[in-house]
């Protein structure tokens, strides 16, 4: 983070929020991008999916999340077109609601459904 949040509050101004999610094992910096955000994720430790995906293909994109208005809903309609979850639903930044999905289902992209709470 040191070294990206410079670079980054170059293009899109400064940090909203700098925070730690020891659950998760790492820091973030999160920018606003209009209505969406672009969060840089450091791990703390060589464990946990961050740092995992960090040691197998280096710096770049971990995740893209997409906002919905309700999870139920978006994953019944995504089970109905063969995408199915990848694990269990958890909470993230300021309590938003956070299902992965199935990773094959995007060429190996992670992809995450967030929901408002």
């Amino acid at each position: 983070l040191e070294e990206s949040v410079p670079r980054w509050r170059s293009l899109l101004g400064e940090p909203v929020a700098l925070e730690e999610l020891p659950a998760r094992g790492v820091r973030t910096a999160r920018f606003a991008l209009g209505s969406s955000w672009v969060v840089l994720v450091a791990p703390t430790g060589p464990h946990g999916v961050p740092a995992e995906h960090l040691a197998r293909h280096g710096e770049g994109l971990l995740l893209m999340s997409l906002g919905v208005e309700s999870l139920d809903v978006a994953v019944s309609e995504l089970a109905s077109q063969g995408v199915a979850p990848s694990g269990p639903r958890r909470a993230g930044l300021q309590g938003w609601q956070l299902q992965d999905l199935d990773e094959s289902s995007f060429n190996g992209v992670q992809v995450q459904l967030c929901q408002d709470e």
